[in-house]
């Protein structure tokens, strides 16, 4: 399953307004709410907030990927957000996070769940690549940069 056939130009936002991590896990899984997969907000926000009280999920580089599956997702979700001022996030090398994927999915996919989140980890491991997503004008800019990552 390729990134751009679960990622929604209504999922992503170019300029999240929260800096601090309960907000943007908030604000995130709002945006995954205009999937419409979604049936339970609040429930998204609780499995994600349970989920990084295990483990921060911001991973470096500045990225996190905060990520949980539960009830209430239909199928499974992905969001991105991109915070120019840059959001504390207990990340692993304790720098702030400018690029912010949430993934969330039903329990019974976590097969394909964790093999979403393992190449999002990889498709954006090179700085330059998540330096051109971060300086994307638009949501279809930005889905036409991971198709094109895709195809190569």
């Amino acid at each position: 399953m390729n990134l751009s056939d679960i990622l929604c130009k209504e999922c992503i936002s170019l300029d999240l307004s929260h800096q601090t991590k309960s907000g943007v896990v908030h604000e995130m899984a709002s945006l995954a709410a205009n999937s419409g997969r979604v049936s339970n907000l609040d429930k998204l926000v609780a499995a994600i907030s349970e989920r990084e009280r295990i483990q921060t999920t911001g991973i470096g580089s500045g990225m996190a990927i905060p990520h949980a599956t539960t009830d209430g997702i239909r199928g499974i979700v992905l969001a991105m957000g991109v915070s120019k001022q840059g959001v504390e996030y207990d990340s692993l090398d304790n720098q702030p996070v400018h690029l912010i994927f949430l993934l969330a999915g039903e329990p019974r996919l976590q097969t394909s769940f964790l093999s979403i989140l393992s190449k999002i980890s990889r498709f954006f491991r090179k700085e330059s690549f998540r330096q051109e997503v971060c300086n994307a004008k638009t949501p279809d800019d930005v889905l036409a940069l991971i198709q094109a990552r895709e195809e190569n």
